[in-house]
């Protein structure tokens, strides 16, 4: 190997690079280096010497080798993104286990596409449908800040994530300008300046249609948070693009139709569908954002909630008329540039996609389909079935479909449960099938965060916080054969005052218990439930012990008994076939006792340490909650046919133990966290919360 550069990082380390045009200033591969330097000076090495060069023909592309010969060390990439993850992995290897643990190693990547989501709280005029909550709101001008998009970035990068899709109903108004639509162009960024009592009653009147996120009740109290003119906006987001580019991760918009916030009204534009000039302006959007951004590795489109009303075919027909066609018009001028379509598989038909977007399958396009793989409920097992029927007989010849995987069930807690993402990306569709997955909530916004209340934690990024979660599913997803103990290694380095492997253990014991409070107590959509507060949207009820008999079903394929059939059939004296609410309360007891039991004692250390042993123990406490709650809501079940009365008084016993466990919960809870709005669930404090549970008691004392 020639050098064409060589780069001096510590006495006597020198670093040969080759097959790279101008290496040194390369941004993608100049970003591991910089990690690489700062474990060799935090281990102090010296005398070693590493060569990078690329050879795509003998490895894939993101894929990478390490060749050890004596103290020479070379790295291998099938591209310049392999070769970053290359010395990322060679500086991690150092900073966790030192130069001695340093092994030839050969790794590509198990999934082909790694990716987040991000309903994205544009502007006030540009509502995502996480808007109406605490953590969209506050993070209005989070992402107009260049800085958190290069801190988050990074991260997604060193964990092995390869792309980013920003979700929003009518994007474009904050991102182009559209030449035939000049009003349209929205300048600054606005936030509506409500109370949190004011936001609390906007929440309540919000239709999950999404229908009137804008209202003039909004309208009139938007204030500016950042003052930028659209031209800057379209520069801001250009770095972020180009940013991303320089992190290996690709950029998608993803879109829910027919909405036009921040555009109607201007230039006769409404959210009518047979709208000619709607149609036009959305079209004319579409060929301006590939016009504006070169980056743009493409879009996605949603037959949304906001096309009730119309045949499949007809939502399909509007969808290709303005998206699609917008698509091909940009393509008649840039016949070479490579975009990838994506179809959202929701309240559309397939046949209906592939013959109404046939005219754009066959142009230079990547033509994929998106689905939601668990419904809402990443956090419940690790075979959803709900997908089977599409993706082994419905699925059309040629096509792969994304893994939509929705997390609404955790936003506060850190979880980190390795053998379970292992399970679950092992599990997923095949790259025949699949191109991979994009992960996120609906609900919440993973910016930074604003509800810590201490202030060394305050405000860092939730990828931060929820680090072990993040590096899990990127790690696994590039490579599942990854061990434990490496990650058990992260946890220790993290936290070195604690007693890593207890505190790991705890931490996976832990986390074992809401996919299985998930997978006893099955509500699909983030509506009806949030696994964390016990919660719902009020309009469609809370979840009282009486609910919870009259619609409590079990997760489909998890082969668990639902709480109302296992009632049914126990006053009639019938076998039970299946796990039984009884058995899951006593596994949950068990997780629970056993992750308490192995949490080490907060003694010393840093804040957030403190904070995610509470956050072990406040699982764990959750579990003990639901396992009594459980009991509860048989033993009630029971009695309400048999009036048997040593079943209400175990009904009320559970129920006050059950109680014990939640108000203990709460206050470990109160202690670290302020109370929020969630978008979706509503008003979330937990030890408001307590009222309801207390009332329960009251409800089956009173059952005559």
């Amino acid at each position: 190997m020639v050098a064409c550069s060589t780069v001096q990082c510590a006495a006597e380390i020198s670093i040969s690079v080759n097959s790279i045009d101008q290496k040194e200033r390369d941004p993608m591969i100049a970003f591991a280096l910089d990690d690489l330097h700062a474990a060799i000076k935090a281990r102090e090495l010296t005398d070693l010497s590493l060569s990078l060069d690329l050879n795509p023909e003998g490895l894939v592309s993101e894929a990478f080798r390490i060749e050890v010969a004596g103290k020479r060390i070379n790295i291998i990439g099938g591209d310049k993104v392999g070769l970053m993850y290359g010395v990322l992995d060679l500086a991690e290897t150092i900073s966790l286990y030192g130069i001695s643990e340093i092994k030839e190693i050969e790794e590509k990547p198990y999934l082909e596409k790694r990716g987040l989501k991000m309903n994205i709280a544009l502007d006030g005029r540009n509502p995502a449908y996480s808007d109406a909550g605490t953590a969209a709101q506050q993070n209005i001008p989070v992402v107009w800040d260049l800085a958190f998009w290069k801190d988050h970035l990074d991260h997604l990068a060193r964990n092995r994530y390869n792309v980013f899709s920003l979700w929003n109903m009518h994007p474009f108004p904050s991102l182009v300008k559209v030449p035939e639509y000049p009003e349209v162009a929205l300048h600054d960024v606005m936030r509506a300046d409500f109370s949190t009592e004011e936001w609390k009653t906007f929440n309540r009147k919000f239709k999950p249609s999404g229908a009137n996120m804008v209202t003039p009740e909004l309208e009139q109290k938007l204030t500016v948070v950042k003052t930028i003119s659209i031209e800057e906006k379209i520069e801001f987001w250009r770095q972020v693009m180009q940013y991303a580019q320089e992190r290996g991760i690709e950029f998608y918009i993803i879109t829910w139709n027919t909405f036009t916030w921040g555009a109607t009204g201007k230039h006769g534009i409404t959210q009518d569908t047979k709208n000619d000039i709607t149609k036009d302006y959305v079209r004319k959007s579409v060929i301006a954002l590939f016009e504006t951004y070169p980056l743009l590795a493409g879009i996605g489109v949603t037959a949304g909630e906001h096309m009730k009303g119309m045949k499949t075919a007809e939502k399909e027909r509007w969808l290709f008329e303005t998206y699609g066609r917008g698509v091909m018009d940009y393509l008649e001028k840039e016949p070479d540039r490579n975009i990838r379509f994506i179809h959202r598989y929701w309240w559309a038909d397939l046949n209906d996609i592939v013959a109404e977007f046939q005219p754009l399958i066959d142009r230079n396009v990547t033509f994929d389909i998106s689905f939601k793989y668990a419904k809402a409920r990443l956090y419940s097992g690790t075979k959803p079935t709900f997908s089977d029927e599409v993706f082994n007989d419905e699925l059309p010849e040629g096509k792969r479909m994304w893994c939509n995987l929705r997390n609404d069930d955790i936003f506060i807690m850190r979880w980190a449960n390795p053998d379970y993402v292992r399970e679950y990306i092992l599990n997923l569709p095949g790259r025949d099938k699949s191109p991979g997955f994009v992960m996120g909530a609906d609900g919440y916004v993973f910016g930074k965060e604003f509800i810590c209340k201490h202030p060394d934690t305050a405000g860092k990024l939730e990828i931060d916080k929820h680090w072990l979660n993040y590096k899990l599913w990127g790690r696994l997803g590039y490579n599942p054969q990854l061990k434990n103990d490496h990650f058990e290694k992260a946890v220790a380095d993290r936290f070195p005052a604690a007693d890593s492997r207890s505190l790991f253990a705890a931490w996976k014991k832990s986390s074992q218990i809401i996919p299985l409070v998930n997978r006893a107590y099955w509500n699909d959509w983030d509506l009806l439930w949030h696994v964390e507060s016990s919660g719902a949207l009020k309009k469609n009820g809370q979840h009282t012990i009486q609910r919870m008999l009259e619609r409590s079903s079990a997760m489909e394929g998890s082969g668990i008994v639902s709480i109302k059939q296992y009632i049914q059939q126990a006053a009639k004296g019938e076998q039970v076939e299946g796990m039984t609410p009884l058995q899951v309360a006593d596994e949950l007891d068990e997780l629970a006792h056993q992750a308490l039991q192995e949490l080490p004692k907060y003694e010393s250390g840093s804040r957030e340490l403190k904070e995610t042993t509470d956050d072990i123990r406040s699982m764990a406490l959750l579990g003990m909650f639901y396992a009594d709650r459980f009991r509860g809501a048989v033993h009630y079940g029971i009695y309400q046919k048999n009036k048997d009365i040593k079943y209400k008084e175990a009904a009320l016993k559970n129920l006050g133990e059950s109680l014990d466990h939640w108000k203990t919960y709460a206050a470990l809870i109160a202690e670290n966290y302020k109370p929020q709005l969630l978008a979706r669930v509503g008003w979330v404090d937990m030890v408001e919360r307590t009222k309801m549970f207390e009332q329960d008691i009251e409800t089956v004392r009173q059952e005559k």
